[in-house]
Protein backbone atom coordinates (compact mmCIF):
# COMPACT_ATOMS: atom_id res chain seq x y z
CA UNK A 1 0.00 0.00 0.00
CA UNK A 2 2.77 2.02 0.94
CA UNK A 3 4.46 1.71 -1.95
CA UNK A 4 1.61 2.46 -4.18
CA UNK A 5 1.08 5.56 -2.65
CA UNK A 6 5.01 6.57 -3.19
CA UNK A 7 4.62 5.65 -6.45
CA UNK A 8 1.60 7.89 -7.22
CA UNK A 9 2.68 10.54 -5.38
CA UNK A 10 6.20 10.98 -7.71
CA UNK A 11 3.79 10.27 -11.03
CA UNK A 12 1.56 12.91 -9.88
CA UNK A 13 5.15 15.57 -9.33
CA UNK A 14 6.49 14.48 -12.32
CA UNK A 15 3.24 14.99 -14.67
CA UNK A 16 2.91 18.23 -12.61
CA UNK A 17 6.88 19.30 -13.56
CA UNK A 18 6.22 18.44 -17.27
CA UNK A 19 2.59 20.14 -17.92
CA UNK A 20 4.90 23.63 -15.91
CA UNK A 21 6.77 25.42 -18.65
CA UNK A 22 10.49 24.81 -17.92
CA UNK A 23 11.34 28.50 -18.76
CA UNK A 24 9.95 31.60 -19.96
CA UNK A 25 12.97 32.53 -22.02
CA UNK A 26 13.21 32.11 -25.68
CA UNK A 27 15.07 29.30 -27.30
CA UNK A 28 17.83 28.87 -29.43
CA UNK A 29 16.28 28.12 -32.89
CA UNK A 30 17.71 25.79 -35.52
CA UNK A 31 18.40 28.05 -38.63
CA UNK A 32 17.21 24.99 -40.52
CA UNK A 33 13.86 25.94 -39.41
CA UNK A 34 13.65 29.70 -39.18
CA UNK A 35 11.76 29.58 -42.51
CA UNK A 36 8.89 27.56 -41.29
CA UNK A 37 8.00 30.37 -38.49
CA UNK A 38 5.82 33.34 -39.15
CA UNK A 39 4.34 36.82 -37.88
CA UNK A 40 0.93 35.91 -39.21
CA UNK A 41 -0.54 33.43 -41.29
CA UNK A 42 -0.60 34.15 -44.99
CA UNK A 43 -3.61 35.47 -46.83
CA UNK A 44 -3.66 32.37 -49.34
CA UNK A 45 -3.94 29.41 -46.90
CA UNK A 46 -6.70 27.39 -48.45
CA UNK A 47 -8.65 26.08 -45.42
CA UNK A 48 -8.79 28.74 -42.75
CA UNK A 49 -9.86 27.54 -39.15
CA UNK A 50 -9.88 27.42 -35.94
CA UNK A 51 -9.25 24.65 -33.53
CA UNK A 52 -7.85 25.56 -29.77
CA UNK A 53 -6.10 22.93 -27.78
CA UNK A 54 -6.35 23.36 -24.24
CA UNK A 55 -6.18 27.16 -24.84
CA UNK A 56 -2.31 26.48 -25.09
CA UNK A 57 -1.91 26.28 -29.28
CA UNK A 58 -4.55 26.62 -32.14
CA UNK A 59 -4.88 24.97 -35.23
CA UNK A 60 -5.88 28.43 -37.68
CA UNK A 61 -5.44 26.42 -40.84
CA UNK A 62 -4.31 23.78 -43.12
CA UNK A 63 -3.56 22.74 -46.70
CA UNK A 64 -4.63 19.24 -48.12
CA UNK A 65 -3.07 17.93 -51.48
CA UNK A 66 -4.96 15.87 -53.18
CA UNK A 67 -8.14 17.53 -51.77
CA UNK A 68 -9.71 14.99 -53.32
CA UNK A 69 -10.02 12.38 -56.00
CA UNK A 70 -8.54 8.53 -55.02
CA UNK A 71 -5.60 8.11 -53.25
CA UNK A 72 -4.30 4.72 -53.36
CA UNK A 73 -2.05 2.93 -51.07
CA UNK A 74 1.66 3.96 -51.66
CA UNK A 75 0.73 7.33 -52.85
CA UNK A 76 1.45 10.68 -51.31
CA UNK A 77 -0.63 13.04 -49.19
CA UNK A 78 0.81 16.24 -48.98
CA UNK A 79 -0.56 18.43 -45.43
CA UNK A 80 0.41 21.64 -44.57
CA UNK A 81 -0.72 22.67 -40.79
CA UNK A 82 -0.55 26.10 -39.63
CA UNK A 83 -0.22 26.54 -35.66
CA UNK A 84 -0.59 29.31 -33.29
CA UNK A 85 1.37 29.00 -30.14
CA UNK A 86 -0.79 30.85 -27.45
CA UNK A 87 0.73 30.19 -23.95
CA UNK A 88 4.19 28.72 -23.39
CA UNK A 89 4.05 24.69 -23.11
CA UNK A 90 6.34 22.81 -20.78
CA UNK A 91 8.41 20.19 -22.46
CA UNK A 92 7.63 16.60 -23.53
CA UNK A 93 4.79 17.76 -25.76
CA UNK A 94 5.06 17.17 -29.49
CA UNK A 95 2.85 17.04 -32.39
CA UNK A 96 0.79 14.45 -33.48
CA UNK A 97 -0.09 12.84 -36.94
CA UNK A 98 -2.89 9.91 -37.33
CA UNK A 99 -4.40 7.80 -40.36
CA UNK A 100 -7.29 5.76 -38.95
CA UNK A 101 -9.20 3.26 -40.58
CA UNK A 102 -12.53 1.97 -39.92
CA UNK A 103 -11.77 -0.58 -37.54
CA UNK A 104 -9.79 1.93 -35.17
CA UNK A 105 -6.39 0.75 -36.62
CA UNK A 106 -4.29 4.00 -36.55
CA UNK A 107 -1.09 4.54 -38.54
CA UNK A 108 0.79 7.19 -36.94
CA UNK A 109 3.14 10.17 -38.52
CA UNK A 110 4.25 11.70 -35.61
CA UNK A 111 8.11 12.22 -36.49
CA UNK A 112 7.75 13.52 -40.10
CA UNK A 113 8.49 17.14 -41.20
CA UNK A 114 11.16 19.45 -40.66
CA UNK A 115 9.42 20.65 -37.44
CA UNK A 116 9.24 17.53 -36.32
CA UNK A 117 12.50 15.46 -37.42
CA UNK A 118 13.64 13.57 -34.08
CA UNK A 119 17.77 15.35 -33.45
CA UNK A 120 18.34 13.22 -30.33
CA UNK A 121 16.97 11.12 -27.36
CA UNK A 122 16.57 11.69 -24.11
CA UNK A 123 15.81 9.52 -20.94
CA UNK A 124 11.96 10.33 -21.67
CA UNK A 125 12.15 9.98 -25.65
CA UNK A 126 12.77 11.56 -29.11
CA UNK A 127 13.38 15.07 -28.74
CA UNK A 128 11.64 17.28 -32.45
CA UNK A 129 14.13 19.80 -33.82
CA UNK A 130 11.79 22.45 -33.53
CA UNK A 131 9.10 21.07 -30.34
CA UNK A 132 6.29 22.95 -29.22
CA UNK A 133 8.21 23.56 -25.65
CA UNK A 134 10.10 25.59 -28.03
CA UNK A 135 7.31 27.27 -29.75
CA UNK A 136 7.06 31.52 -29.09
CA UNK A 137 3.42 32.88 -27.95
CA UNK A 138 1.78 34.83 -30.89
CA UNK A 139 4.01 33.23 -33.60
CA UNK A 140 2.57 30.67 -36.29
CA UNK A 141 4.58 27.52 -36.97
CA UNK A 142 4.34 25.67 -40.40
CA UNK A 143 3.96 22.26 -39.89
CA UNK A 144 4.95 20.56 -43.83
CA UNK A 145 4.40 16.65 -44.00
CA UNK A 146 4.59 14.02 -46.87
CA UNK A 147 2.64 11.02 -45.92
CA UNK A 148 2.62 7.57 -47.57
CA UNK A 149 -0.91 6.15 -47.31
CA UNK A 150 -0.81 2.79 -46.19
CA UNK A 151 -2.21 -0.80 -47.48
CA UNK A 152 -5.22 -2.18 -46.05
CA UNK A 153 -8.20 -0.25 -45.28
CA UNK A 154 -10.71 1.54 -47.90
CA UNK A 155 -11.02 4.40 -45.82
CA UNK A 156 -8.75 6.89 -43.89
CA UNK A 157 -9.64 9.93 -41.57
CA UNK A 158 -6.56 12.09 -41.10
CA UNK A 159 -6.47 14.36 -37.46
CA UNK A 160 -3.79 16.23 -36.10
CA UNK A 161 -3.25 17.28 -32.40
CA UNK A 162 -0.53 17.30 -29.43
CA UNK A 163 0.36 15.13 -26.96
CA UNK A 164 2.92 14.14 -24.24
CA UNK A 165 3.71 11.13 -22.41
CA UNK A 166 3.89 10.62 -18.50
CA UNK A 167 6.72 9.24 -16.80
CA UNK A 168 7.56 7.90 -13.28
CA UNK A 169 10.41 7.24 -11.25
CA UNK A 170 11.17 3.52 -10.56
CA UNK A 171 14.06 3.71 -8.67
CA UNK A 172 15.98 3.95 -12.27
CA UNK A 173 14.94 5.36 -15.28
CA UNK A 174 12.08 7.20 -15.58
CA UNK A 175 8.83 4.62 -16.80
CA UNK A 176 6.34 5.63 -19.10
CA UNK A 177 3.37 5.32 -17.35
CA UNK A 178 0.51 6.58 -19.82
CA UNK A 179 -0.09 9.53 -22.69
CA UNK A 180 -2.11 12.85 -22.36
CA UNK A 181 -3.27 14.61 -25.19
CA UNK A 182 -4.38 18.85 -25.16
CA UNK A 183 -8.29 18.54 -25.26
CA UNK A 184 -10.41 19.84 -27.95
CA UNK A 185 -11.99 23.02 -26.71
CA UNK A 186 -13.51 23.99 -29.51
CA UNK A 187 -13.33 23.31 -33.57
CA UNK A 188 -13.72 20.26 -35.97
CA UNK A 189 -12.80 17.20 -33.80
CA UNK A 190 -12.11 13.53 -34.38
CA UNK A 191 -14.16 12.87 -31.45
CA UNK A 192 -11.04 12.23 -29.05
CA UNK A 193 -8.41 14.42 -28.71
CA UNK A 194 -7.41 15.56 -32.69
CA UNK A 195 -8.80 18.00 -35.10
CA UNK A 196 -10.47 16.46 -38.21
CA UNK A 197 -9.26 17.72 -41.26
CA UNK A 198 -9.57 15.14 -44.38
CA UNK A 199 -11.05 11.75 -45.31
CA UNK A 200 -9.55 9.73 -47.78
CA UNK A 201 -11.05 6.86 -50.23
CA UNK A 202 -8.22 4.35 -51.36
CA UNK A 203 -9.91 2.25 -53.02
CA UNK A 204 -7.92 -0.86 -51.09
CA UNK A 205 -10.69 -3.26 -50.01
CA UNK A 206 -8.00 -4.85 -47.49
CA UNK A 207 -6.91 -7.64 -50.07
CA UNK A 208 -10.10 -9.05 -50.28
CA UNK A 209 -11.14 -9.83 -53.92
CA UNK A 210 -14.51 -10.61 -55.45
CA UNK A 211 -13.95 -13.71 -54.34
CA UNK A 212 -14.37 -12.96 -51.12
CA UNK A 213 -17.23 -10.35 -51.21
CA UNK A 214 -20.40 -11.56 -49.86
CA UNK A 215 -22.45 -12.71 -52.68
CA UNK A 216 -26.31 -13.03 -54.19
CA UNK A 217 -27.99 -16.50 -54.81
CA UNK A 218 -28.01 -16.34 -58.95
CA UNK A 219 -31.01 -17.61 -60.95
CA UNK A 220 -30.87 -21.05 -61.83
CA UNK A 221 -30.92 -21.25 -66.00
CA UNK A 222 -34.76 -21.40 -67.20
CA UNK A 223 -35.97 -20.76 -63.49
CA UNK A 224 -37.50 -17.76 -62.42
CA UNK A 225 -36.66 -18.63 -58.49
CA UNK A 226 -36.42 -15.41 -56.54
CA UNK A 227 -32.74 -15.52 -54.71
CA UNK A 228 -32.93 -16.72 -51.15
CA UNK A 229 -35.63 -19.05 -51.37
CA UNK A 230 -35.09 -23.08 -51.44
CA UNK A 231 -34.11 -24.37 -55.30
CA UNK A 232 -37.00 -25.75 -56.79
CA UNK A 233 -39.68 -23.67 -54.71
CA UNK A 234 -40.92 -20.46 -55.77
CA UNK A 235 -42.33 -18.13 -53.31
CA UNK A 236 -45.79 -18.31 -53.37
CA UNK A 237 -46.18 -21.46 -55.26
CA UNK A 238 -47.16 -24.64 -53.94
CA UNK A 239 -44.61 -27.72 -54.39
CA UNK A 240 -45.66 -29.75 -57.47
CA UNK A 241 -47.89 -26.82 -58.62
CA UNK A 242 -47.66 -24.08 -61.19
CA UNK A 243 -50.38 -21.78 -60.04
CA UNK A 244 -50.32 -19.63 -57.21
CA UNK A 245 -50.50 -20.82 -53.27
CA UNK A 246 -54.38 -19.74 -52.32
CA UNK A 247 -52.96 -19.26 -48.90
Amino acid sequence: MNDHVGRSVALLALVVACASPASTEPEKIDPAVEQFILAEIPTDVSNRTFVDFGGKVHLVGYEVSPAAGRTPPGSIIRVKLYWRSVKKLGRGYRLYTHLTGPGGTVHEFDDVGPLRETVSESNVGKVARLPPSAWTPGMIYVDEQSITVPEGVPVLTLSVGLKRDAYADDGGAPEKVGQFSLPVLSGISDGKSGALIGRFETGDRGGKKDKDARRRPMLKPGSDRRPGFPLGRPTGQAPGSDKENPQ
